[in-house]
């Protein structure tokens, strides 16, 4: 294991994992938000978990030489999560379907982190170019996850400094990712980062298919436009 790319892998992970900060940013740049505008970023919020999942987190399966049936198998148990977790949340909580919505998407991107912080220094050890490349990959979809954590708070009737505490969550999952590898680089590896990184995107499936596309189509639609 090479210290110093290991440390500065770390960091390049650490970079990237607040880059979700900037989805904030965006949401509550605006005084007021309309259910319009709240519709649209959920909307656009689950097009790119659906974008993320299809053409990064599952071709990583592919990667890992997984075979068609164990590809269904995990993206399967992702579902099954979602819908376990709503059924439960339904059955138990007191919080309507919006704030509902909004945990299960803060927690599956949270979730979607870990494995991301730990894939990101995994790839700067083994080659500093690949890692620095993995970094910036991750940077730039990790705005649209705080977009999704945000706007389905907000839209939930959440405060803003609650969202950011989501989002600050998700962003501390990645660092978490990162610095467990950095203290044992073979804790994970290629295999089960992929099964997990596969697991999350069933989930990220899920609830785009299930939680935002619908909640983003219903409040862009709505004939009362009011603000949040």
């Amino acid at each position: 294991m090479d210290t110093a790319n290991a440390l500065l892998g770390f960091w390049l992970a650490t970079a990237a994992a607040s880059a979700t900060l900037l989805g904030w940013v965006i949401v509550a740049g605006r005084k007021q938000v309309s259910d319009r505008a709240i519709g649209a970023a959920l909307i656009i919020a689950a097009l790119a978990m659906l974008y993320v999942s299809f053409t990064q987190l599952i071709p990583q399966a592919y990667d890992a030489n997984f075979t068609t049936n164990s590809l269904f198998l995990w993206l399967g148990i992702g579902f099954l999560i979602v819908v376990s977790l709503r059924w439960l949340g339904n059955k138990f909580s007191d919080l309507d379907s919006l704030k509902s919505s909004a945990v299960l998407v803060a927690a599956a991107v949270t979730a979607h982190n870990l494995p991301e912080g730990a894939a990101a220094i995994a790839a700067t050890v083994q080659d500093l170019n690949a890692g620095i490349a993995t970094s910036i990959a991750i940077a730039i979809h990790n705005v649209p996850e705080g977009l999704a954590i945000a706007a389905a708070a907000l839209a939930a009737g959440y405060s803003k400094s609650r969202a950011l505490l989501f989002v600050v969550i998700a962003a501390g999952a990645e660092i978490l990712g990162s610095g467990i590898v950095f203290v044992e680089v073979q804790l994970l590896n290629q295999l089960l980062i992929a099964k997990l990184l596969t697991v999350v995107a069933g989930i990220m499936i899920a609830l785009s298919v299930i939680e935002l596309l619908p909640h983003g189509y219903a409040k862009f639609v709505t004939k009362r436009d009011s603000t949040h």
